[in-house]
């Protein structure tokens, strides 16, 4: 069984994305894309998100990173994202490659609602009345 042989539509011909891809991790720890542009701990939900919004069709897979020494619930799991059609045309013009398709995910996470940060008003602090010293004895 020669997977090249197959149709680029197949699911085993998918282009497969592990959060440690685009986190910013070390290169030896998984990362494929520069750490100017990874995400702080990417996982699975939020890159099914963004895939979402692109479109592109993909498949949610239980499966570990390798390299992942925690082995946390958070990170577990790999998406499977089709690229190209059936004649091998790309679904999206401007993600032709694996690396195009890294660097894209990873740029739209930072984006997300659940990503963003709501601006914390500060609450005024009540101002201490600056009283003079007190005078303690040692005992």
């Amino acid at each position: 069984m020669d997977v090249k042989k197959k149709p680029k539509s197949d699911q085993l011909r998918w282009v497969v994305i592990y959060p440690a891809y685009i986190s910013k991790k070390t290169l030896v720890e998984g990362r494929r894309i520069p750490l100017a542009e990874a995400v702080d701990a990417p996982n699975v939900p939020e890159i099914v998100d963004v895939l979402n919004s692109i479109p592109l069709p993909n498949l949610v897979e239980t499966k570990m990173y390798p390299r992942d020494q925690l082995r946390s619930t958070l990170c577990q799991g790999r998406v499977r994202v089709q690229l190209f059609s059936e004649d091998g045309t790309p679904l999206v013009p401007e993600i032709t490659t694996r690396q195009a398709l890294y660097k894209h995910v990873a740029k739209l996470i930072p984006m997300l609602k659940t990503r963003q940060q709501k601006p914390v008003v500060a609450a005024p602090q009540a101002t201490v009345a600056a009283g003079g010293k007190k005078n303690k004895k040692k005992r």
